[in-house]
């Protein structure tokens, strides 16, 4: 997979961080593209992440997902969903 980051932006003040990532790769059902999104607080000394929240492009995501499931069961791979 290739991962392609935009600049983390920073709040000093607010001590939170936030960065966008594509992502792309190339697998045996197709391509799969993707976006996501990280949102970091930190501590009070700003040492430590206190809290991470992370977003993906469900509608993108979720049909790929299903598409390799399927390739899974019919290849005779036991897929826990």
């Amino acid at each position: 997979m290739q991962l392609n980051a935009d600049p983390i932006i920073y709040d000093a003040d607010e001590r939170k961080a936030a960065f966008y990532l594509t992502g792309t790769a190339d697998t045996p059902i197709g391509k799969y593209n993707n976006e996501y999104a990280f949102f970091l607080k930190f501590a009070e000394d700003g040492k430590k992440i206190e809290r991470i929240e992370e977003m993906l492009d469900s509608g993108s995501s979720g049909p790929f997902y299903q598409k390799l499931i399927q390739h899974m069961m019919e290849a005779g791979s036991k897929v826990s969903t």
